[in-house]
């Protein structure tokens, strides 16, 4: 366990979860100042602050690895030189801190929901009905974060009463569970959460559905676990079926509009965080605007111009930053480009790419969107190798200003608000300094159905597998494309539906369940690299070489193709795709290199074996 989560526990749980504020809802705190547990939890408005770090402030130090593990090591995107995960080789070291903050992190939300509903049990007094919402609430944040522990490290120590733990002085000898039990757990949490929670729920709050679309994507991974297993799979499709009924069931009509204000509340988005635009306090901010932005797109600071959209995601949507013979200046023929982030269904056209990714001669409206684009007559942003720089008439000067280097001459869209004036008009609120209250949906009624459509294809259920298949493609424009169901094409499809939403990484790991070496060979075919100019290598950056196109400069960068997947501590442990514990948490808790033991779930007083 993170060290920092026990000395947090140590010193008051309740104060941590009460001592937030914001403008946003999720944000509330108490009214009066340092609130003991007897005194709290004696009215609804009270449970709900108790429970609303759980939306945003237990995940931030998690952001950074939800990228870096669900996107970069998909071969989505590429980061360079810093002391994250090696974007080539699949490796990351014990060492790592984004892997040490994600850890801790995940921990950190496992305690503050066991936390919140041990002090709603035990000094609340409003009826069960309403207590039980709010526990159901912490209890699906807490399955979530067991999710993800689970498809990282395998194994780890399931927590349900940190009071107790404490208590009886077993923080730091905890020993790791296995992972068929960490799914169990998993299972019978989400269960009970789901008898709790309401039908309908409050705007961007949890509610049944999210339990039950959560569960089906469990039961896939479980089922995989066991081999393919047809009850299992039977459940996956089971509660696929309950979202599909409920007011979730509908996909949001414009897809670019997920990742930004209607994402928050979008009957699509099942589980979602909320962050504040300011640094009161600081934890409530979404990052990864900055860590994915560009410099020279807002005013409060980026740095994302040095990392990069992998050709391997491009080659997916059939895009290529020198395609269509493009010439400097000159407009493009290439059979996409100027196409808008917020269209609807367009025949030929997947518009996902472009509210994935931007590329040159794209069209933003919703970046920098009080600027006008003098080329196109119209405010919004224009991807051009030289942009974003203002005349005296506030006009965008396409061929003077910033320059945009990323290496591979793609960014991503998703995650980024754009400016100051973008955010305002988004979100109705000025961000202060680096903070973004861009929304991070961790699960969507779109990748359930996909999980859904897997499973009908495991049991060889061939029409329901292209049903929940095609209700996704459909909304992405590409319905009429023929398509054949494979392994191999559920990655490419949940890559071209998901990429840069933190999921990605974790189906190779489903994928290794079934058949690990088919798993790296998908991984060996991908180009998880840039172009071999600008800043990763060789000469020149990504204007230089649209200016000057040569056949050194436009090919992919051969110097950082991955030629292996090491199969050690420091990489894909045991060929199963698994990344390794922190090194500090293993120096503070020696059992975390130990053996998995089996999980006692008598302790757990709602657990039902037949109900899995």
């Amino acid at each position: 366990m993170s060290n920092k989560i026990f000395s947090t526990l140590g010193l008051g749980c309740l104060g941590l979860l009460l001592s937030f504020s914001s403008c946003e809802d999720f944000l509330d705190r108490p009214t009066e100042d340092n609130p003991t547990a007897v005194d709290f939890y004696q009215s609804e408005t009270e449970l709900k602050q108790a429970v609303n770090p759980l939306y945003c402030i237990a995940w931030f130090d998690f952001q950074r690895m939800w990228i870096d593990a669900g996107d970069v090591l998909a071969g989505n995107y590429g980061k360079g030189s810093t002391n994250i995960y090696t974007t080539l080789n699949m490796s990351t070291g014990s060492t790592n801190d984004i892997l040490t903050n994600g850890y801790g992190a995940l921990n950190a939300v496992v305690s503050m929901a066991n936390i919140a509903m041990t002090n709603m049990d035990a000094y609340s007094p409003l009826e069960e009905s309403i207590v039980n919402k709010y526990k159901g609430e912490a209890m699906v944040m807490k399955a979530m974060a067991y999710f993800y522990m689970v498809r990282i490290w395998g194994e780890t120590p399931i927590i349900d009463d940190n009071v107790k733990i404490i208590g009886e002085g077993l923080s730091y000898s905890l020993t790791k569970n296995t992972e068929e039990d960490l799914y169990k757990y998993i299972i019978t949490v989400l269960q009970k959460a789901a008898e709790y929670l309401p039908e309908e729920n409050d705007p961007g709050r949890l509610d049944k559905y999210s339990a039950y679309g959560l569960l089906s994507k469990v039961y896939l991974y479980y089922a995989c676990f066991k081999g393919k297993d047809s009850h299992l799979l039977d459940q996956s499709l089971y509660y696929a079926g309950l979202v599909e009924k409920s007011t979730h069931g509908t996909l949001e009509p414009i897809y670019g509009k997920l990742f930004r204000h209607e994402g928050e509340t979008s009957p699509e988005s099942l589980i979602t965080l909320h962050w504040s635009p300011t640094y009161d306090p600081y934890p409530s901010i979404n990052i990864n605007h900055c860590d994915m932005g560009c410099s020279g797109l807002n005013e409060t600071g980026a740095w994302g111009q040095w990392n990069y959209v992998t050709i391997d995601l491009m080659n997916l949507f059939g895009v290529n930053s020198f395609d269509a013979n493009v010439k400097y200046g000159e407009p493009t023929t290439r059979p996409d480009s100027y196409k808008d982030a917020e269209l609807t269904v367009a025949a030929g056209y997947d518009v996902r790419r472009a509210a994935t990714m931007a590329l040159y001669h794209d069209y933003i409206p919703f970046w920098q969107r009080d600027k006008e684009v003098s080329a196109l007559g119209k405010k919004g942003f224009y991807v051009t190798w030289n942009c974003g720089k203002k005349d005296s008439e506030n006009k965008t000067d396409v061929d003077n200003g910033w320059e945009w280097v990323f290496p591979s001459g793609a960014a991503p869209v998703k995650q980024i608000h754009g400016s100051i004036a973008d955010h305002i008009d988004e979100y109705n609120c000025t961000p202060d300094g680096q903070g973004s209250c861009t929304p991070m949906i961790l699960l969507r009624t779109a990748d359930v159905y996909l999980c859904a459509s897997e499973a009908a294809f495991h049991k060889g259920d061939m029409t329901t597998a292209k049903k929940y298949m095609d209700i996704v493609r459909n909304r992405a424009g590409i319905g009429d494309e023929e398509y054949s169901l494979s392994m191999p094409f559920y990655l490419d499809e949940r890559r071209r539906e998901l990429a840069f939403e933190g999921d990605n990484y974790y189906d190779f790991r489903r994928w290794a369940y079934i058949d690990v070496d088919a798993a790296k060979t998908y991984i060996l075919g991908q180009e998880r690299n840039s172009y071999a100019c600008g800043w990763l290598g060789g000469e020149g950056d990504m204007m230089d070489a649209f200016k000057k196109p040569t056949a050194d400069l436009v090919k992919p960068n051969t110097d950082i193709l991955p030629t292996v997947i090491p199969s050690s501590t420091s990489g894909v442990i045991g060929g199963a795709f698994l990344l390794p514990f922190p090194d500090k948490d293993v120096a503070a808790n020696p059992n975390l290199a130990g053996e998995a033991q089996p999980y006692d779930f008598s302790q757990l007083g709602y657990y039902d074996e037949t109900k899995i």
